[in-house]
């Protein structure tokens, strides 16, 4: 059992408790649970200075980095960072952060096949389990086959693009403020000089 958890100051973890339950089954049946992702540093290093400054050579090779995704696929990754961010981003920075997507995704794939060999289960937000551009297609062509992914989509939202998951699905909204909210006032607030 592969196990990503995102910080809830982030909004990606309704409750990290809800869990719980998958936590407690891989426990009882002796699965290993791995933590896995980018750090948010990482990340970040990747976004400013590229692959090779924040993740080294060994890295690179071990995520299949060197792989150039095609123009399809980096323009559904930029056009999701965009979705994601609410518009609010600058289009110069849709393809840096979609490299930080990119590895995250490399990342988490790299530890599902090195870990996967009794089988494996990814719990991990809906940004990174869609088949088209997330961590399946990181994995060889033979482990992708296998993959089942699942979507958990929130009552009232709109259905996911035919093909993103295998599975959807319909869970009850979560209560969170608007996550649109923040970028919404930074356009709004008054400019201080």
């Amino acid at each position: 059992v592969a196990a990503v958890l995102g910080r809830t100051r982030y909004g990606w973890l309704a409750i990290v408790a809800g869990y719980a339950p998958l936590v407690a089954l891989a426990l009882e049946f002796d699965l290993p649970l791995l933590a896995g992702n980018v750090s948010r540093t990482s990340a970040s290093r990747v976004i400013r200075d590229g692959y090779e400054a924040a993740l080294g050579a060994e890295r690179i090779a071990a995520w299949n980095l060197q792989r150039t995704p095609d123009a399809a696929w980096q323009a559904a990754q930029e056009r999701e960072i965009d979705i994601g961010h609410c518009g609010a981003l600058p289009k110069s920075m849709w393809a840096p952060m979609a490299r930080a997507q990119f590895a995250r995704d490399a990342a988490l794939a790299s530890l599902l096949q090195r870990h996967g060999t009794r089988g494996a289960v990814l719990l991990a937000g809906n940004g990174h389990v869609r088949r088209v551009i997330d961590v399946p297609r990181w994995l060889p062509n033979a482990a992708a086959a296998r993959v089942r992914s699942v979507g958990f989509v929130e009552a009232g939202s709109p259905d996911p693009a035919a093909g993103q998951y295998d599975h959807v699905v319909r869970t009850i909204r979560a209560e969170r403020p608007d996550p649109c909210e923040a970028f919404k006032r930074s356009r709004t607030a008054p400019v201080m000089s």
